[in-house]
């Protein structure tokens, strides 16, 4: 049929054929384009509109030829498969728009290593001012690339925050802009404040962004001078690993003492005794270290008592003035504790206050808590407490647990009837109190302080009890929750029942039941 064409006719059929050709490569190339390469995608859609029209222009300009092909079997199998493939390539664009377009990722990690804390999100949703933040990185900086990482998890969570990462030696005016004379330097800028920082982590990320924004920090205060825990020690005894979780929580965190001070620093949010081992002094050209520490109290501030066992009076004194009632010994509680130590309780779901912000997550979670030889903190009655306080107990051992107060029996601790009382009994309790105007202040006190240690502060719930309560005291209930876990092993607790059922079932119960079952097929086979 071809020969009975005009030489014009097979020219133009010629063209439509080859401009067939290439908009049947150039409309699938452009959509891999634009959905593969995000810098690409004007280009591709250029590409794209080029294909179609050469399509178009194909099938006019060879009609007759497309209409023989596709009424062949052959051709219709052709244009079957080029409809699949352009319908694939046409799904496979819109899943990466789409992908592109909303951030949907799920964190299967145990400790939610891959996830921006909970803070750091809740500060980004409540971003209410642009905040632009440049990371100047010479190309190639692993630094640059973590940075890069990290500040693109940023922006997805909010619309007021952008970044971009600069090469200072190729834009020196914009280094020169933020007064940055080196790499590896991270600026965060608003409308009227500059903040820089050279770390690396999604804390100080944060730190900055808050102050960048004008977002006054709040501040942690350790007492020392009584031997209490030091947040500078590494040690297992030590609360470095506490002062870092504060940290990440956007806290700042420091140490004082009387001795130097002579007073509570103002800027302190919140003031922790952990594990005070000495009395309460009285200062000969100043004021009692007592009376300090009410006058803190009675203009709004607040303190987190973490006692020992052995906790000196003076210290017991000052929260029984506020209703807390607070005793040396240690509870023993032989029905829940972690293995093999019977004078370390465990609290469990259970065994939590409901409602109160503090506790009510670790609910939600079942999370556990454990505290060596911890001892007993419950609520003072009514009369007895300071006037318009609300004390609510946090935390109760079981109701076969007691208070034992002879130290020398704690190695074998048993119950006696004629001295001891069974429990529940409180271990923690927070309280709120009126101050001058309509100023509160509140306490929190628990009856350890080893929960809260190196050692054990990472392990179960005990994170989470300690940074509830400072959150809690600093009126900062929106960041109470379960936070991420930190890289570290793992404990579990048991309670004895709990233990004892492991033993039997794999000592006694599976061996049992393989015999039963080689048994039984030994009858049927016999």
């Amino acid at each position: 049929m071809r020969e009975r064409l005009s030489l014009g006719e097979r020219v133009s059929e010629d063209i439509g054929i080859a401009l067939l050709v290439l908009g049947g490569v150039a409309v699938p190339v452009g959509a891999l384009l634009y959905a593969i390469v995000a810098e690409l995608r004007v280009w591709a859609l250029v590409l794209i509109g080029v294909g179609i029209l050469a399509l178009i222009i194909g099938v006019i300009l060879s009609r007759e030829q497309v209409t023989r092909i596709i009424s062949t079997r052959q051709g219709r199998y052709g244009v079957n498969t080029i409809v699949m493939i352009a319908a694939f390539t046409v799904i496979l664009a819109l899943v990466n728009v789409v992908s592109a377009a909303v951030n949907a990722r799920v964190d299967l990690t145990a400790n939610r290593s891959f996830t921006l804390a909970t803070q750091t999100q809740e500060v980004l949703r409540n971003l209410e001012q642009p905040v632009e933040a440049y990371g100047f990185f010479t190309p190639g900086d692993e630094a640059g690339i973590a940075a890069e990482g990290l500040l693109r998890e940023y922006a997805l969570l909010s619309d007021n925050f952008t970044y971009e990462i600069v090469d200072p030696e190729t834009d020196p005016a914009k280094a020169s802009r933020y007064n940055v004379d080196q790499n590896d330097v991270v600026v965060f800028a608003s409308r009227d404040r500059v903040t820089r920082t050279r770390q690396i982590s999604e804390q100080e990320f944060t730190s900055n962004l808050l102050l960048a924004t004008g977002t006054q920090l709040r501040t942690v205060c350790f007492l020392t001078g009584h031997g209490e825990h030091s947040i500078l020690s590494t040690t297992d005894v030590g609360m470095s690993r506490a002062k870092e979780a504060m940290e990440r929580e956007l806290y700042v965190v420091r140490d004082f003492g009387f001795a130097s001070s002579g007073r509570v620093p103002e800027e302190c949010s919140v003031v922790v005794v952990a594990g005070p081992d000495r009395d309460l002094e009285a200062e000969e050209d100043g004021d009692d270290e007592g009376v300090l520490l009410r006058n803190y109290l009675g203009g709004g501030g607040n303190i987190l008592f973490l006692l020992t066992h052995q906790t000196p009076s003076s210290w017991l004194i000052l929260l029984g003035e506020a209703g807390i009632d607070a005793r040396r010994g240690a509870v023993v509680d032989p029905a829940s504790y972690a293995q093999p130590d019977i004078t370390t309780p465990t609290i469990r779901a259970d065994g939590y206050l409901e409602g109160h912000p503090i506790t009510a997550p670790m609910i939600d979670r079942s999370l556990v808590t454990f505290f060596p030889l911890v001892t007993r903190v419950a609520p003072l009655p009514e009369e007895l407490r300071f006037p318009g306080a609300n004390v609510v107990p946090l935390a109760f051992t079981s109701d076969r647990s007691w208070l034992e107060t002879d130290m020398d029996s704690l190695v074998n601790p048993r119950f006696d009837s004629q001295q001891d009382s069974r429990g529940p009994i409180a271990i923690a309790s927070a309280i709120e109190f009126p101050v001058v105007g309509d100023e509160t202040g509140r306490i929190v006190a628990v009856g350890n302080s080893t929960f809260a240690s190196n050692q054990f502060i990472n392990s179960v719930g005990n994170l989470d009890l300690l940074m509830n309560s400072v959150n809690w005291l600093t009126e900062q209930e929106g960041l109470i929750g379960v936070r991420a876990r930190l890289n570290v092993p793992r404990i579990l607790t048991l309670t004895q029942r709990q233990a004892n059922w492991i033993l039997y079932s794999s000592v006694g119960v599976l061996p049992a039941a393989m015999l039963l079952v080689g048994g039984w097929t030994w009858w049927r086979r016999r």
